[in-house]
């Protein structure tokens, strides 16, 4: 039973790693990675024109680097976590060159209607991809430039 089992693990690990793009190989159908899409992944951020004060506390240093250096992990499964300062998360999804965020929690506190009674929902975050896929920009009383 156990060599069966071994077997049938090999297998498909084999079938999922042959599937994983290009052509697949019974249906001839071309089957793109999601790990393939160039926005999904670690970008590392760039707030212009501003100096940011150095916060209270024993990580104030690191709040301050990551407020003025924020990155951004889209993740393949359109979720993310936006860290400007402290850590925000949410899902993501994008139309052309626009990313739009849905926070569901801002600085580790809950923010989705769905699960927390009385908030209200807030508009989502809405970036910009460059046409290179190369940079991604979120323009507000600051800029932030995303680059990889």
């Amino acid at each position: 039973m156990r060599t069966v089992m071994i077997a049938l693990a090999i297998l498909s690990c084999v079938l999922l790693t042959s599937c994983s793009s290009g052509e697949h190989p019974v249906s001839g159908i071309d089957v793109v990675s999601k790990s393939q899409d160039p926005i999904v992944g670690i970008w590392k951020g760039r707030l212009e024109n501003v100096d940011a004060p150095v916060p209270p506390g024993p990580n104030g240093a690191a709040i301050q680097e990551s407020m003025l250096h924020p990155t951004l992990n889209l993740k393949e499964d359109h979720t993310f976590e936006l860290r400007v300062g402290y850590p925000n998360t949410g899902t993501w999804s994008q139309t052309g060159q626009e990313i739009l965020l849905t926070m569901k929690s801002i600085a580790g506190v809950n923010v989705d209607p769905a699960t927390a009674p009385g908030v209200a929902s807030s508009p989502p975050v809405v970036l910009t991809v460059s046409a290179d896929n190369k940079s991604i920009s979120m323009t507000g009383d600051r800029t932030i430039t995303f680059t990889k």
